[in-house]
């Protein structure tokens, strides 16, 4: 998931100028994200690139990308991260926050409010914060289980089995699976977009992951 997420907005960065906050708590921006951002804009892993190349890779991610890192000692509550993000779009004008991944915030909650009461409210906070700013933001969440097949693979899951709520489906304007089929093939749908006229249909495809260029590679003609 979070590999698709960062050809997205690696891609808005390259094709549109967009810029992207990262609230990112399971890969760290000097590292992760940095090689992963790099390997893309030069389209070669960074071993294999020169001062040159690495050079302009890094002022194209400081130009576009901006990072909500918390220490040690923060709480990453839905208000901790809201006003953070608030302050970066402002700072940076940014036009996609990523919230990678949901299951790692720290979900605190009144003692009188269901888990999915609290999901439902949370989805409704980050509408509300991307309407008021005019941004995109994805929210990258994980599965609650997965269904084991007959011959040891796992099914795809639906955006009923993200963790906590089924409001997952039922609030999000376009929700989007990402699942490796095998070692080489991954499953990209799309299953659920309100918006048809706008954004487009619901739809899926094949793609593999190429590690060399930090990018997928559509598989025309395969099949799931």
């Amino acid at each position: 998931k979070s590999t698709f997420v960062n050809e997205i907005c690696a891609r808005a960065a390259m094709g549109h100028g967009w810029s992207t906050t990262f609230a990112s708590f399971e890969q760290a921006p000097q590292t992760d994200h940095k090689r992963a951002l790099r390997t893309f804009h030069a389209g070669k892993r960074v071993i294999h690139q020169d001062g040159r190349e690495t050079d302009a890779a890094d002022e194209w991610i400081d130009r576009h990308f901006s990072f909500i890192v918390p220490s040690e000692d923060d709480d990453v509550t839905l208000a901790w991260l809201l006003e953070r993000a608030a302050a970066a779009v402002i700072r940076y004008g940014s036009q996609i926050v990523v919230v990678d991944p949901w299951n790692e915030m720290d979900h605190t909650r009144p003692p009188d409010m269901s888990l999915t009461e609290y999901v439902g409210f949370a989805i409704k906070q980050f509408r509300k914060f991307a309407r008021k700013y005019r941004v995109h933001l994805i929210v990258a969440a994980h599965p609650a289980k997965q269904k084991r097949l007959d011959d040891g693979s796992f099914a795809a899951p639906s955006l009923y089995d993200i963790s906590d709520s089924a409001h997952w489906y039922n609030k999000a304007d376009v929700g989007v699976v990402v699942h490796r089929l095998d070692k080489v093939r991954t499953l990209l749908r799309v299953a659920k977009s309100r918006y048809h006229d706008e954004i487009g249909t619901p739809g899926e495809l094949v793609a593999a992951w190429n590690p060399e260029m930090a990018r997928y590679t559509i598989l025309e003609g395969e099949r799931p």
